[in-house]
């Protein structure tokens, strides 16, 4: 009995999840110069054929699997915006963020790597805008119900903290406490009792 429509749609996702997979792992590893399609083939167990047949090129799977982080940091930030009060929002932001680096160590890595391919950089940069904007805005609401002076800028200095905080965790974990550098995020903007 042929498969259905619906069948072949779920392979082709299987495919696809398994060529990124392989990818960012690849990628993380190896780097994007040092890994080739034949290496992403070879890691996803599939024909290089078959990874051409989903991605015409090397960049084009960077590109999904940005995409792909995006969608799982959009997910994440919905945690951001669940009605509590501002400190606690703050302290549910700082949490998921750092568990988010925690559990996606090889795309941390990968974007580490990104930052020095300019045409796989520009293209993050792009599509991340909308979302790096929105979270701008939330941290910057969060920090202006909380009192902060100025929180635009400190919105910017707080993103800038935790995008630094995670790179040293994803080059050497032993260097960062991730739960004491969370405390002294949060003592620094605790609200006068």
């Amino acid at each position: 009995m042929p498969r259905t429509e619906k069948q072949n749609a779920e392979i082709r996702e299987r495919t696809k999840a398994l060529i990124l997979d392989a990818s960012l792992r690849l990628f993380a590893q190896k780097g994007y110069h040092g890994t080739s399609i034949n290496d992403i083939a070879k890691e996803a167990g599939i024909s290089k054929g078959l990874a051409y047949n989903y991605f015409p090129s090397k960049q084009a799977i960077a590109e999904g699997i940005i995409q792909n982080m995006l969608k799982v940091g959009e997910e994440l930030a919905k945690e951001f915006y669940k009605p509590v009060d501002p400190f606690e929002r703050l302290d549910n932001m700082l949490e998921a963020s750092f568990n988010y680096i925690k559990e996606n160590e090889d795309y941390w890595k990968l974007i580490l790597n990104f930052s020095l391919q300019p045409d796989v950089l520009d293209y993050a940069m792009k599509i991340s805008k909308e979302f790096n904007d929105k979270l701008l805005a939330e941290i910057k609401s969060i920090l202006k119900k909380l009192g902060v002076k100025n929180p635009a800028m400190e919105a910017r200095l707080l993103g800038a903290m935790v995008d630094g905080v995670s790179l040293h965790y994803i080059i050497d974990k032993n260097s960062v406490d991730l739960k004491k550098v969370k405390k002294a995020i949060l003592d620094k903007y605790k609200p006068a009792e």
